[in-house]
């Protein structure tokens, strides 16, 4: 991870919701170094209090009962509540001052998505959203500038788990992709294909979809929640090459057509011959926490009083782009009809 940023007088953060991904968001604070105290809390009752015996803190750590008693003592909170009271809590944590990291899907819907964006620019207050992905060790050090993609593929495929059936797949586990594939083509799309069928659940519980964009790109994409094992692919296809990126690896690969006495980068093999093009092979990636550095930007952020604003990393995913990828979720549900 980068290094961290200036200490001050170290920032007072809370964690509200303190499930499965409450969790590991207090975990990653309670080591950061611009972090001062930490505050829990979640709405069922000696749920955070459970959760904190035996946490050998580095830094004060404490439990309110309310929201309002959380918020009052934090400077900046993750909100890791289920998605239906993602508005009413991030909107809580805004007008109390406090800069807020949701996790995604940003709202339950797009309208709501648009409220929280409304709310924190209102409030001058960042709002940043855990499209994790982002952060993934494949993508690290990718200038995304550099791309042309002319098509997009990607599988995100997951055994059964009940934890985020609440909502479809499509949300549960597509709209991380749909915001990648976002980032990668820099445009809104042009048009929306898309099926998708309940298996276990109530909901859609496998998925695809075809997204066209402006500049001619096609992305193909699939999410499952009922598959035996699990994937997390996305390849991006260009003029005289292609990225693979294994997001469960952490790793990416650029395998691509050279031309005879073009630069070869030391990282490069070549591994066939076609005509007078030499085809090479280089590898990246791994190693880096992607939650870790998802904190850290997220602190960073609000230690340099970055705005509401389409950033990229080091700094996080705003609530504009994250919205953006709700709604790109809301049309392709709507092309399916089972959410």
């Amino acid at each position: 991870m980068s290094s961290a940023p200036p200490r001050l007088d170290g920032l007072r953060i809370g964690v509200v919701g303190v499930g499965h991904l409450g969790a590991y968001h207090l975990a990653k604070y309670l080591t950061h170094p611009a972090v001062a105290s930490i505050t829990l809390h979640d709405s069922e009752p000696g749920k955070a209090e459970r959760h904190v015996e035996g946490i050998e803190a580095p830094i004060p750590l404490t439990v309110a009962g309310t929201l309002d008693e959380c918020l009052a003592v934090s400077d900046a909170v993750s909100v890791a509540v289920p998605t239906t009271l993602h508005l009413d809590v991030a909107t809580s944590a805004l007008d109390a001052g406090c800069h807020v990291l949701v996790e995604k899907p940003i709202a339950g819907d797009s309208g709501e998505a648009k409220q929280l964006v409304s709310a924190a620019a209102g409030a001058g207050a960042i709002l940043q959203v855990g499209h994790v992905e982002r952060f993934n060790p494949a993508f690290q050090g990718l200038d995304v500038s550099s791309l042309t993609p002319g098509f997009i593929e990607a599988h995100r495929l997951a055994p059964y788990n009940p934890r985020g059936t609440d909502v479809g797949v499509v949300f549960d586990l597509m709209v991380h992709d749909l915001d990648l594939i976002l980032y990668l083509v820099g445009e809104n799309p042009a048009s929306v294909e898309a099926v998708g069928v309940p298996v276990i659940t109530g909901t859609t519980d496998i998925a695809n979809a075809r997204i066209t964009f402006p500049g001619g790109c096609v992305a193909n994409i699939t999410a499952s929640r009922v598959s035996l094992a699990p994937m997390r692919k996305l390849r991006v296809f260009q003029p005289n090459g292609y990225l693979s990126f294994d997001l469960q690896k952490g790793t990416r690969e650029l395998v691509r057509l050279r031309e005879t006495g073009e630069h070869v980068e030391a990282e490069e093999t070549a591994i066939m011959q076609i005509g007078e093009h030499a085809v090479t092979r280089s590898e990246r990636g791994g190693g880096e926490d992607a939650l870790a550095l998802e904190i850290d930007a997220f602190i960073r952020a609000v230690l340099a009083g970055i705005q509401n604003e389409t950033v990229v990393p080091p700094y996080g995913v705003s609530g504009v782009e994250a919205a953006e990828a709700l709604d790109l979720a809301e049309r392709i549900t709507r092309q399916i009809g089972t959410d």
